[in-house]
């Protein structure tokens, strides 16, 4: 085992760091290539001279070897993997992802796309870095990241215009308001009036944010959490129904079977019988 550890040759070099950053960051050049994800904040990334805003969701590289500094920062949360460009090309092209899903334009120098993921993939960035960043063994860190990257890639969005941080963290609000409220009976006017943007305006940030509108989001956490209340309790499913924002057990019933495609009834036998 030694022997191969000796023979490997990482993807994932040098550190991963994660970082909130309150004030400019100097100038400096990269010595290795970089993955940015941004899960926070806002800043003016200046590569080589050339600057842009970035904001949470926004994902890119920098080359090996460029120049770079961030000015304008107001509480910039991201985080930076560190990787072997040819190692990366080599083992993508093993999985045969080298081509799609978004990652030959990520990697890609002469391409002027910029790019973003949606809410739901940032969170899922946010936790699995520190699952990555705690692991020894280099082959599993490899394979962790790989698999970021991938899903990363699979859920890139081209950005068509200048993004307005605010409007980007005043629906991430909303988000988290859901999350903590789906129990109650919210509404779109509900939601549309805490962002305090029309129902239309709303609508639009919000699928441009989660790839949803805000009530398929928010059918999506109900479902989650009783799915999870079918499995971990006794409760009945009509007050599971009810426990999860759903007054209408019929209603309840018919949403789950879309989303599981199987009854709650018969999705509680299954994994209990598991």
């Amino acid at each position: 085992m030694k022997e191969v550890d000796a023979l490997y040759k990482s993807v994932l070099i040098g550190g991963i760091n994660k970082a909130v950053r309150h004030r400019d960051f100097p100038l400096h050049k990269h010595y290795e290539d970089e993955l940015y994800v941004c899960f926070g904040g806002s800043a003016t990334d200046i590569v080589e001279g050339k600057g842009r805003t970035v904001i949470s969701g926004d994902v890119y590289v920098h080359k090996k070897g460029v120049t770079h500094r961030q000015k304008d920062v107001k509480d910039f949360y991201c985080c930076v993997f560190q990787f072997d460009r040819c190692e990366l090309v080599k083992r993508s092209r093993e999985m045969g992802i080298i081509d799609k899903d978004g990652l030959a334009s990520l990697l890609d120098d002469e391409n002027t796309d910029e790019f973003f993921v949606d809410t739901n993939t940032v969170r899922y960035a946010e936790v699995i870095s520190d699952v990555i960043k705690s692991e020894q063994d280099p082959v599993v860190r490899d394979i962790m990241f790989m698999n970021l990257l991938f899903v990363i890639c699979s859920k890139l969005n081209v950005k068509t215009g200048e993004r307005n941080p605010d409007a980007w963290e005043n629906v991430g609000e909303i988000v988290r308001y859901i999350e903590n409220n789906y129990d109650k009976p919210l509404t779109l006017e509900t939601l549309a009036s805490l962002s305090h943007y029309s129902r239309r305006h709303f609508t639009r940030l919000f699928r441009e944010v989660c790839g949803v509108s805000p009530m398929e989001y928010l059918n999506k956490i109900r479902i989650k959490n009783a799915s999870d209340l079918l499995v971990k309790s006794d409760m009945s499913i009509k007050q599971i129904s009810r426990l999860c924002g759903f007054e209408d057990n019929n209603l309840f019933s018919r949403r789950f079977k879309e989303a599981y495609k199987i009854s709650p009834s018969d999705y509680r036998r299954s994994c209990k019988a598991k």
